[in-house]
Parts: C-alpha cells; structure tokens; sequence
C-alpha cells in the first residue's frame, strides 16, 4: 500500500520485519525530503528520500512521517504523511 499526494508519494504504509533486518520507507518527491520519528526529537535525511534502518531492534517499531515542501498550483506547500513500522521476533510476526 501507499499514499500518494499532490506531487509525492509514499510506500509502503506499513512495514513488519524481525529484528536485526532492513527498513526501508521511501518517500518519492521531487524535493529533498526530511524524515521524524513520533516521540523523539531525532531527524533523519535519507539517501534519495528513502528512511532506511539498517539491523532494527524493537526500539525501532514506531511511527515516522515524511517532511518535504512541494511546488504546486504556483506556490510552496508543505507536506507530511506517516507510516508504520512494526519490529518483532520472527514467531511474534507469524501470530
């Protein structure tokens, strides 16, 4: 799944993976893009527009949102969208 907006697009929504595997969001604008997790205070610039986490644990679980302004109907807008991620042992995620 994913969400598109007036010129973005983000995928997928949600994402489960075990512990101590890749997560990957990508955020696809034509602009440079900044990347939050809810509840911290810490930012992250992906490498084209892409929230990459390499060997998660389940402190990594959690929501984050996309930033990015965009050009659209002749001025500047500002955009956010949120996606899901959900870390957890391999027999966690096959309940």
């Amino acid at each position: 799944m994913f969400y598109e907006g007036d010129g973005y697009e983000v995928f997928p929504l949600n994402q489960f993976v075990e512990e101590g595997d890749t997560l990957t969001f990508e955020c696809d604008s034509q602009t440079p893009v900044q990347w939050s997790k809810q509840g911290s205070s810490e930012t992250y610039r992906g490498r084209r527009n892409k929230l990459v986490l390499e060997k998660v644990a389940m402190t990594d679980s959690g929501r984050y949102t996309c930033h990015g302004t965009i050009y659209s109907g002749g001025q500047l807008t500002d955009f956010q969208s949120t996606v899901d991620a959900y870390v957890g042992s391999k027999q966690f995620l096959l309940q």
